[in-house]
Parts: C-alpha cells; structure tokens; sequence
C-alpha cells in the first residue's frame, strides 16, 4: 500500500488511521481531512512535530471555496484550551 501522507506527520497520522480501523472505525472522511492537514504541513515546509500557532491560523482559515458554515477541519484536529 503506497503513503498516502507525507509531511513530518505521515507516519503518525497513519498510525492513527490504522489504529482507528482496527477498532472497527470507518474512517475515510477523517482521513482525507487529515491528508488534508498532510498537505498543507507539506506546502508550509513544516519540519518539526508540533503545531505552531500560525500552522493552526493556516489549518482554520478559509479556503476560497469553504464558507463558514462549511467546517469540517476544527473538530478533527483541534488546540486543547
């Protein structure tokens, strides 16, 4: 099975992923939005494990084609408060 992720995160995000499914979780939607996180970790040069507050700021802003009520992100990936 190829990578489907490839920033500093793929291997954990895959890990994730197969740990879910073990546990007899679907887990598609959650990991294309986590494939996602990967690309935007990958277009940022992000080389570090760790979210910074302006990977966060990238993570929640809109897209050009998102609306507001249209948030899939911040429940998956989401800052402890």
């Amino acid at each position: 099975m190829p990578n489907l992720y490839n920033s500093v995160y793929a291997e954990y995000i895959s890990q994730f992923i197969a740990m879910k499914k073990s546990l007899g979780f679907k887990y598609v939607t959650e990991g294309v939005v986590l494939g996602l996180f990967d690309r935007l970790c990958c277009q940022r040069n992000e080389s570090a494990i760790g979210v910074t507050k302006e990977l966060w700021e990238a993570w929640i802003s809109l897209n050009p084609n998102e609306s507001s009520s249209y948030r899939y992100r911040s429940p998956i990936i989401s800052l402890p408060k």
